[in-house]
């Protein structure tokens, strides 16, 4: 999908939805190896709190057979794991943007457990699905809107790194 503003400004990546059924974002180039610890965004603002605007952090297997999703929207957070060969869990929670910043998917066991903080540092774990893809994959952020909003607002992704 087209129809997105995607610049750095600053420090940061930033992604305006324009128009209708619109995405921009980053995907890494290369599937990179996330490993136990898994990867963690900084995310300073998300679109407008609508059902038709999304923020996302994914990881996804280059073969398409797996993926695993956290979005934004509307003021609860989806959290889905899809493994093709098994198949998809997905649970919602309560989510705001202005206090949580920091979004992180990791992997323990057969679990993809994912957590959010205020600061960087002390991580909640607000849920996990007993699902695990491959730990090597391409890293995607973005924002889309999946039908026209006026003023969408502007997703501002300050990091996006790998835990070591």
């Amino acid at each position: 999908m087209q129809g997105a503003s995607v610049v750095i400004n600053g420090d940061a990546l930033e992604v305006t939805p324009a128009t209708s059924n619109s995405f921009g974002g980053c995907t890494s180039t290369n599937a990179i190896d996330v490993g136990h610890e898994g990867v963690f965004a900084h995310i300073t603002q998300t679109l407008v709190s609508d059902q038709d605007a999304y923020t996302v952090l994914q990881l996804f297997a280059l073969d398409g057979s797996a993926r695993v999703d956290m979005v934004a929207s509307n003021g609860l957070m989806s959290l889905s794991v899809l493994v093709q060969t098994v198949g998809q869990q997905e649970t919602m929670v309560a989510f705001d943007s202005a206090l949580v910043q920091w979004w992180r998917v990791r992997f323990e066991d057969a679990s993809t457990v994912f957590e959010l903080a205020t600061d960087g540092h002390d991580w909640s774990e607000v849920a996990r699905i007993d699902l695990r893809p491959v730990a090597t994959s391409v890293i995607n952020v973005g924002a889309g809107l999946n039908s026209l909003i006026i003023a969408p607002g502007t997703a501002r992704f300050v990091s996006v790194d790998v835990c070591p």
